[in-house]
């Protein structure tokens, strides 16, 4: 059953004011540790610049122009510049040799300490499929093949013991990352050990850049960037409980079951007491704690049936097409926007009692982008140096 929230005034600027709090907090603790690693006195020389190299097939001049990925590009370079992080974007062509490529070259450069693909690479999904001729063991599905054909129709293995296949390109490249420079935290080997199991591993993340950086879990930033707005803004975030618990009594619907946010940040609040409610175009998940989830039944367990049972919705459908029913918005509820268009109409939303609507969260993700760099940084070297 819904909970009854306190009555609370629609805020003007109060997400807007909450988002640069948490960005300013996290930015302040990276600029101490870049700036502490910059002093000639206790640094050598090739460890005084943190380097992330940033990877996009988005181009203008080839005709190939991504406006979410570039602007994406410009707040991540104006940051780190800000910051003391040295960035720098490589465009390479939309052909899946050059793209692995790229990846494999920016991952294994001297000096270099995270990576990032401005994902999505391939505007349309993309069936791999497998080729022994090609370099790389995959190429672009040419048709749609039917009957005993069919089971050609797959990329390479992403897990020999269960028969799981690659399904697209971006899958794939995702898990071609080394740990060791994902600044996303998405490849399979890491995440599917550590994100999806532990809530105290996301409570801490993206705090204090001196603290226990050799433990930390590297988080999807986009993912984190939420948690951390729920647990800064929601009224039944509860800091005083035990890490597990501190999101107890509370319903939450995500729209959007991306790797890079809908899934991670599912199974984060999951696994911090909350009932957490997953929809994407074709299926309603049910999250609970420990990683365990089902699938709800689509006629008992609609989309609106979801939300009107949330203290905490959500929103994260990259188009302008879809906008939120605002009168399915409990009272008291904290509304949060992810996608690059308003998924819900900011003015009908007003004229419910109580909501603290977050409209964009894109100054902390890059903060905490730069968190996780410098934590892949004070790791990288400390591997080096074994």
């Amino acid at each position: 059953a819904a909970v009854t929230s306190p009555e609370v005034v629609f805020e003007e600027n109060g997400g807007n004011d909450l988002v640069m709090d948490i960005a300013d907090q996290v930015r302040e603790s990276v600029r101490a540790y870049t700036g502490a690693l910059s002093d000639a006195r206790y640094t050598p020389p090739h460890q005084r610049k943190i380097r992330l190299v940033g990877i996009t097939t988005s181009d203008e001049n080839k005709g190939r122009f991504d406006p979410h990925a570039e602007k994406y590009s410009e707040q991540i370079a104006l940051t780190c510049t800000e910051d003391g992080i040295s960035y720098e974007l490589w465009r390479v062509p939309e052909d899946p040799h050059e793209i692995e490529s790229a990846i494999s070259r920016a991952s294994t450069t001297e000096g270099v300490h995270g990576v990032l693909v401005l994902y999505p690479i391939f505007q349309r999904k993309e069936l791999l499929q497998l080729d022994s001729s090609a370099q790389f063991g995959f190429r672009r599905k040419q048709n749609n093949t039917i009957g005993a054909e069919k089971c050609q129709d797959r990329g390479p293995y992403k897990n020999r013991l269960t028969g799981v296949y690659y399904k697209t390109y971006d899958d794939y490249f995702r898990d071609i990352i080394p740990p060791t420079v994902d600044v996303e935290g998405l490849c399979q080997n890491y995440n599917a050990r550590w994100m999806f199991r532990k809530a105290k591993w996301y409570v801490d993340s993206g705090r204090d850049c001196n603290s226990n950086e050799n433990e930390a879990v590297i988080f999807p930033c986009t993912a984190l960037a939420v948690a951390r707005v729920i647990e800064s803004c929601h009224w039944l975030y509860n800091q005083d409980a035990p890490i597990g618990r501190r999101l107890e009594g509370s319903v939450v619907t995500i729209i959007n079951r991306s790797e890079i946010l809908g899934r991670p940040l599912a199974a984060m609040l999951a696994n911090d007491g909350a009932t957490v409610y997953s929809i994407d175009i074709d299926s309603v998940l049910l999250f609970r704690a420990g990683g365990k989830m089902r699938r709800c039944n689509k006629l008992e367990m609609t989309i609106e049936k979801c939300v009107r049972e949330s203290s905490v919705v959500v929103t994260g459908v990259p188009s302008n097409m879809f906008k939120l029913p605002v009168e399915w918005i409990q009272n008291g509820s904290t509304v949060i926007n992810v996608a690059s268009e308003l998924n819900v109409d900011e003015e009908a939303l007003r004229q419910v009692p109580g909501i603290f609507f977050v409209p964009h969260v894109g100054k902390v993700t890059v903060a905490l982008l730069e968190h996780n760099l410098v934590s892949l940084h004070r790791r990288y070297h400390a591997i080096s140096q074994v």
